[in-house]
């Protein structure tokens, strides 16, 4: 596989008009028969038709390694499997592993040599709390993405991340901060901030601390973030530096009259042509 660079792939793409991030969930209960019973394990079944059915509306894929984790050995072979397909079937579009890998430098050292080189991720999140030093051997790799929590899309995340500091302001500006003015010295970090309502006012927040940097819109669709709503507090003045993130209305779309991939294939283009009007529409 040739070389390849993360933050090269989402400016391509973007410029192209692409902001919606394939999530790649697969729930063994949830995931249609159809996949079952081939050679090969049913997630890289799934996964390979996934790619198929909305790389024409992908800005990004994004796979979480959550759900192969349970399946063991096997699990990690299918997900080693459709990371390669993605690589192989649609070479310019970026594939950010979800594996909020956090720990001290030289556990995360392994961390970064699993998810960047046998699995082959262009990008990774990151779980900031073992702080700057713990994520050196992440935004090392120039050539790779670094993708940090920063506000996440779950109702329990204000436990943490919504506490006040002395100054008055939530946490979460806290790592925001670190990011756009510490931690991105390599050109190559994004933030996490959800789309779900109670994100809204966070997303305005961290848009308002740093104008450019990209930004990881999870909780599109089934958690219950509208792009409409989202979309335009995440993205910069020219409609930009937003990878809107769709996981299960995608993967598990029936659409009565339509086969499954046919199903994935025209939500896809659905979410993407919504996110390409609020885009126009920012831009005038």
């Amino acid at each position: 596989m040739g070389k390849r660079d993360y933050c090269e792939l989402i400016a391509v793409r973007e410029g192209a008009g692409f902001n919606l991030c394939v999530g790649f969930d697969p729930d063994r209960p949830k995931v249609p028969k159809r996949y079952f019973g081939k050679l090969c394990h049913p997630f890289a079944a799934f996964g390979c038709q996934t790619v198929e059915a909305t790389a024409e509306s992908a800005l990004a894929f994004k796979p979480n390694i959550a759900f192969f984790e349970p399946e063991g050995a096997e699990g990690w072979r299918a997900l080693r499997e459709v990371i390669t397909y993605m690589h192989q079937r649609s070479p310019e579009i970026p594939v950010i592993l979800d594996c909020k890998r956090a720990d001290i430098g030289n556990t995360n050292k392994g961390y970064s040599e699993a998810m960047f080189d046998y699995f082959n991720a262009d990008a990774v999140t990151v779980n900031p709390y073992f702080g700057a030093g713990a994520m050196k051997p992440f935004w090392e790799r120039k050539d790779k993405g670094v993708i940090v929590l920063v506000r996440t899309s779950n109702p329990e995340a204000a436990e943490m991340q919504d506490v006040l500091m002395a100054d008055g302001k939530p946490y979460y500006t806290r790592v925001a901060r670190l990011v756009s003015e510490k931690w991105n010295v390599n050109g190559n970090c994004s933030m996490v901030v959800g789309a779900t309502p109670g994100c809204l006012e966070p997303l305005e927040l961290v848009r308002q601390i740093d104008g450019e940097i990209p930004i990881l819109l999870p909780g599109l669709g089934t958690q219950g973030g509208e792009v409409e709503e989202a979309f335009p507090r995440a993205a910069n003045k020219e409609g930009k530096r937003v990878i809107a993130n769709v996981s299960r209305a995608i993967l598990y779309a029936d659409i009565e009259g339509l086969s499954h991939p046919e199903s994935m294939a025209k939500v896809a283009k659905s979410f993407h042509d919504r996110l390409a009007a609020c885009r126009k529409q920012i831009a005038g």
